[in-house]
């Protein structure tokens, strides 16, 4: 399943720059299902200890780029605008800290959902919610559980779906066709996970011949033999 996910990379250098939606999401599992002794406190909100963070980028009446972060801070943000939003570009966001940085490069504004305002006149996020909430319904729903080291297949899935919303199931399976070109072998698969023995440590070498040491197992085998012999004549 992860070599056909791996089709739906969206290897392109698209740059947005219509109106952009930037918000970003919490993927892991919840506190509240796991037991008692796993249970580990002050991970509610944009807490990333116990989940992965997803960036989103999307473009109005256009298409979206989302990809898994090691954090949601602005040293980690703004590099990924810089490299899919272009220069002067209008963003909108949200009030969290982090997104002030944006407003060096772009014409930046941003909603206060803390003071429960979600929208004000051109200013929102609901496209980009919308789509965390297609894909957060396809996760919980349908693969129940995903692995951090794999999350940024079943993001491109989603992605992918939603970009080429406008083709038939058809077209998008032409799609995957031309992009399964590309080869993945199992170690990129696994995420570069590999064992690996140490070679400097010798080994014993076994020992293939076969000694029948034990009397007792030489005497059966001699019963054995003689019987057969029997049969024989």
């Amino acid at each position: 399943m992860q070599r056909i996910r791996e089709t739906y990379n969206p290897e392109y250098e698209e740059v947005f720059s219509n109106e952009v939606e930037v918000d970003e999401t919490y993927v892991g599992d919840k506190e509240k299902n796991k037991h008692g002794n796993k249970r580990r406190e002050r991970t509610q909100g944009r807490s990333i200890k116990t989940k992965t963070p997803v960036l989103g980028i999307l473009e109005r009446n256009g298409k979206v780029y989302a990809i898994p972060i090691k954090d949601t801070k602005g040293a980690t943000i703004l590099p990924i605008m810089r490299d899919k939003v272009a220069d002067g570009t209008k963003v909108y966001t949200d009030e969290y800290r982090p997104y002030r940085a944006l407003g060096t490069q772009f014409e930046h504004s941003f909603v206060k959902h803390s003071a429960s305002e979600y929208v004000s006149g051109v200013v929102h996020t609901n496209n980009i919610e919308n789509f965390w909430s297609l894909f957060k319904r396809g996760i919980d729903g349908i693969y129940h559980h995903v692995r951090p080291k794999h999350l940024d297949k079943y993001v491109n899935e989603f992605t992918f779906r939603y970009n080429n919303r406008g083709l038939s199931e058809g077209s998008k399976f032409d799609v995957c066709l031309a992009n399964s070109a590309k080869r993945l072998d199992y170690k990129t698969l696994i995420g570069g996970e590999e064992k690996k023995e140490n070679k400097d440590i010798k080994r014993p070498e076994k020992d293939v011949k076969i000694e029948h040491e034990k009397p007792i197992f030489k005497e059966v085998l001699t019963k054995m033999i003689k019987k057969g012999q029997k049969k024989d004549t």
